[in-house]
C-alpha cells in the first residue's frame, strides 16, 4: 500500500503555477485578457476545458520510488501466489492429478505423483491409473518420448506394478518403420528405397523431475525376413554404383542391437521391364533394454510395402535447375571441414588406403545432388555423393570415404559438381541445381 500511495502522491505532482494555460500544448496564458485562440498552437478555445489552471509536474523521485516498491510486492505476491499453487497441488487428490496429467500441466502433474510413488504415498489403484496413463504418452507416436516416465516405468516394473504386456507394448511403441521408394525409375537405373528407422528413444525430452541415473532408453535390432516384387524374391543385399565400379554389401540381415534411429538408403540396378509394380518387404522388429538382466527381447513383424513405376531407359526423372544466381547462397550452405588421407593394414599386414571428406550443410535455396570430385594434380575422380531436399530439410554433416591409389600431394581440390546420377540415388528428389562449388587447395591431412 506504501508503494501504491507512493507512486500516486508522484503522478499527482506539484502545483507548479495557477496560471491559465492551453490545454494543448501547455503554453502559458498568464497577460492574455480572455484569449480566444492560443497563440502558440493556434487552437480555438471553444470549450471550457480548453484552458486549464494551475499546472502540475509530477514528483519523478516519488514515481521512480513507488514504482520499485509496487514491482518487489506484486513480484513476492506472484511468488507466494505460485508456492501456494505448488503446495496445493500436494494436497490435492489422486484423480485431479491425473486429470491435470491427460489434460493440463503434464510436467508438474507427474512430479508430484512421482513424488508420492517415491515415498509410498501413492495408492496401488492411483499407481495403476498413473501407469496407464504414462504408457499411453510413451505409446503415441504423436508424443515425444520422455526418459523421465520411461524410468518412472523402469521403477513400476521393477515393482511388479506392470505386466510383461504392458511392458512389451511400452517397448514396441517407442520403435516405427517407415519405407520410402524411388517412385519412378528407368530400366537400367539405380533405384533408390530407404528405411527410416523411426526410434523415438534417442529424441527423448528431460524434464529433471530427479536426478535419475539410467540408459536412455530401449535399444533395437532389425531383420529382413522377405522382400519381393509383385509376388518374386527381390535381393537388397547389395547396391551397385557403375561410376565407382565398387560393389558393396550395404544391408546385414543380422546387424546388432542399435540404441538410434535415423534413415538407410540402399540401391540397387534396376532390371525390371516398364510397368506398374509393388514392392512388399517384411521386417522382424526386436527390442529389448541395455541393462535388462534377464536379456528379454520383445518383437514383432512390420509389413511395409510401396508402389512404383519402371520407365524406358531413355526417360529421365530429375531435372536439372541451371540458376547461376544462386551461386552464393550454395556457397554459404556448404563447410569443408576436412580431408583426411587414412593408412589402414589389416591383420594380413595388407595396406588399404582411405580418402575421407567431411562436409556440414544447412538448407539450400533448392534441392542439391553433388558428385564429389577429388582433384590433384594429375587426376580426378569421383568419391561419393552429397545431397539435401533443400528449404525445410535439418542442418546436418555428412562424410564420403572410399579406398583410393595414394597420392603425395599435399593440397587437393575438392569439386562438388551438379549431377543427375547422385540425384537418382535420393529416393524423394525430383530436381538439383546444376551447378557447381570448388574448395582449392584444401590442406589433406594424414593419419
Amino acid at each position: 500500500m506504501a508503494g501504491l500511495a507512493a507512486l500516486i502522491f508522484g503522478l499527482v505532482g506539484r502545483k507548479a503555477h495557477d496560471h491559465p494555460y492551453c490545454h494543448a500544448c501547455l503554453f502559458d496564458l498568464f497577460g492574455h485578457a480572455d484569449p480566444k485562440i492560443c497563440p502558440e498552437c493556434g487552437l480555438k478555445f471553444r470549450k471550457h476545458n480548453d484552458i486549464a489552471h494551475g499546472l502540475r509536474q509530477k514528483r519523478k523521485g516519488w514515481v521512480l520510488t513507488g514504482t520499485l516498491m509496487v514491482a518487489i510486492s506484486v513480484g513476492t505476491g506472484v511468488y507466494k501466489v505460485g508456492s501456494a499453487v505448488w503446495a496445493g497441488r500436494a494436497l490435492m487428490p489422486e484423480w485431479v492429478l491425473l486429470q491435470q496429467f491427460n489434460h493440463g500441466d503434464r510436467r508438474a502433474a507427474f512430479g508430484e505423483l512421482y513424488s508420492r510413488y517415491a515415498q509410498s504415498n501413492l495408492s496401488a489403484n492411483g499407481t495403476a491409473k498413473t501407469v496407464q496413463a504414462i504408457i499411453a504418452v510413451q505409446t503415441n507416436p504423436a508424443e515425444r518420448w520422455v526418459t523421465d516416465l520411461y524410468v518412472f516405468l523402469q521403477e513400476a516394473r521393477a515393482a511388479e506394478s506392470i505386466t510383461d504386456d504392458q511392458w512389451e507394448a511400452i517397448l514396441l511403441g517407442g520403435a516405427r518403420l517407415g519405407l520410402e521408394v524411388r517412385d519412378r525409375v528407368p530400366t537400367g537405373g539405380q533405384w533408390a528405397i530407404s528405411l527410416d528407422r523411426k526410434n523415438r528413444f534417442d529424441h527423448g525430452l528431460t524434464w529433471s523431475i530427479a536426478s535419475w541415473q539410467s540408459s536412455p532408453g530401449p535399444w533395437t535390432r532389425l531383420t529382413l525376413e522377405e522382400c519381393t516384387v509383385n509376388g518374386q524374391y527381390f535381393d537388397l543385399n547389395t547396391w551397385y554404383d557403375p561410376r565407382r565400379r565398387s560393389r558393396e554389401p550395404n544391408w546385414d540381415p543380422e546387424r546388432a542391437w542399435s540404441y538410434g534411429g535415423g534413415k538407410q538408403t540402399w540401391h540397387t540396378a534396376m532390371t525390371l521391364e516398364p510397368g506398374l509394380y509393388t514392392l512388399k518387404t517384411r521386417w522382424l522388429l526386436e527390442v529389448t533394454e541395455r541393462d535388462d538382466p534377464n536379456g528379454t527381447v520383445y518383437s514383432k513383424t512390420i509389413n511395409l510395402s510401396n508402389t512404383f513405376t519402371v520407365l524406358p531407359p531413355e526417360e529421365s526423372t530429375v531435372t536439372p535447375l541451371r540458376d547461376p544466381s544462386l551461386q552464393p547462397q550454395m556457397d554459404k550452405s556448404v563447410t569443408l571441414n576436412h580431408v583426411v588421407l587414412k593408412t589402414m593394414q589389416d591383420t594380413s599386414q595388407n595396406v588399404e588406403y582411405r580418402l575421407e571428406v567431411e562436409f556440414s550443410l544447412t538448407p539450400p535455396p533448392c534441392p542439391i545432388a553433388f558428385d564429389i570430385i577429388v582433384r590433384t594434380a594429375d587426376r580426378e575422380w569421383i568419391i561419393g555423393s552429397l545431397g539435401h531436399p533443400g528449404p525445410g530439410g535439418d542442418r546436418v554433416g555428412s562424410s564420403s570415404e572410399t579406398t583410393i591409389r595414394p597420392f603425395d600431394d599435399g593440397t587437393v581440390d575438392i569439386i562438388l559438381r551438379g549431377s543427375a546420377d547422385a540425384a537418382v540415388t535420393r529416393p524423394d528428389m525430383t530436381e538439383y541445381w546444376d551447378g557447381e562449388i570448388v574448395f582449392e587447395n584444401v590442406p589433406v591431412e594424414r593419419r
